[in-house]
């Protein structure tokens, strides 16, 4: 015991122990008290302290593994629902990102950049968006005390809206069961997908499986995807496909998903939303009948 003390009732340096300044300097401790580096350099000795590795960051990284590989069995599974409906699963291609690697964390580097205006900041972290404040140079397009103005002339008790009734509606009555959602979705990539690129088929086929899983739970911004996404394959077939396919008549799922896609973009108040998803939902829903009917 008297060994590993020292006289000044300081611990003694041991070979695997190095003083505190040479943990801080990330130099070889030559485990004497003072040590040479510090008699070299005059400053004082200080045994450093010996610390015991963290368990914490390594369960934190066991939990995420985990995680992502719960995620990637629930995918394979809805995958396997859409081949027993008959819809074709695209295989991976070449450049195009494999679900595992889209459920992993992700080490490219940040996309957002914070916009920087007189009034405030904004952190916006979509490339589009960031591609179009590099080349806005006025300062007013994302000032926030215009969007102060714009929030006493609106209070939040009168939302805006351009499809009838702002109101919060739940949509999630109007979704249509899995097998027919599946259905809808593949008469998207056959007829609409070709012609109005607006999602990366695969992130968004994704996001769809996701969706099915579990309808009552999407974002407002998501389900305004999806109900565009319904309209649009339903205007870019005929009667009797959806008559064999989906049970209802056009005209009938037209109606019904029409509306749905408005109330839906106004329940995510896409007049105020900068949020992309948001924003294809209603260029989906505002340019797929006129492109549809010129091809």
């Amino acid at each position: 015991m008297a060994d590993s003390m020292h006289p000044g009732g300081l611990p003694r340096i041991t070979r695997n122990h190095s003083c505190f300044s040479c943990q801080q300097r990330k130099v070889r401790c030559d485990g004497q008290q003072p040590c040479s580096s510090c008699r070299r350099n005059r400053i004082e000795c200080v045994p450093g302290r010996r610390t015991k590795p963290s368990m914490h960051r390594r369960e934190a990284s066991r939990a995420a593994a985990a995680a992502s590989e719960r995620l990637v069995r629930r995918l394979r599974c809805c995958e396997e629902a859409l081949k027993a409906h008959g819809i074709q699963v695209d295989d991976e291609q070449p450049g195009e990102t494999t679900s595992r690697e889209l459920l992993l964390p992700s080490r490219a580097p940040p996309q957002g950049q914070m916009i920087v205006r007189s009034a405030g900041s904004r952190y916006v972290e979509n490339w589009l968006w960031k591609g179009l404040s590099d080349e806005l140079q006025d300062p007013e397009v994302l000032d926030a005390d215009e969007e102060s103005q714009f929030d006493l002339e609106q209070p939040e008790s009168e939302p805006l809206s351009l499809f009838g009734d702002a109101r919060y509606l739940d949509l999630h009555g109007l979704h249509p069961p899995a097998p027919q959602l599946f259905q809808l979705w593949q008469i998207y990539l056959n007829n609409v997908n070709p012609i109005v690129k607006l999602f990366h088929s695969q992130t968004m086929q994704r996001m769809v499986l996701d969706a099915a899983a579990d309808l009552g739970n999407v974002s407002r911004s998501t389900e305004a995807q999806l109900f565009a996404i319904y309209t649009a394959a339903v205007t870019s077939t005929d009667e009797e496909t959806c008559l064999r396919l989906l049970g209802e008549s056009r005209t009938a799922l037209l109606s019904r998903f029409s509306r749905a896609t408005k109330q839906a973009l106004n329940n995510a108040e896409f007049l105020r939303s900068t949020n992309i998803c948001t924003l294809q939902a209603l260029t989906l829903y505002l340019v797929t009948p006129a492109t549809l009917l010129i091809n």
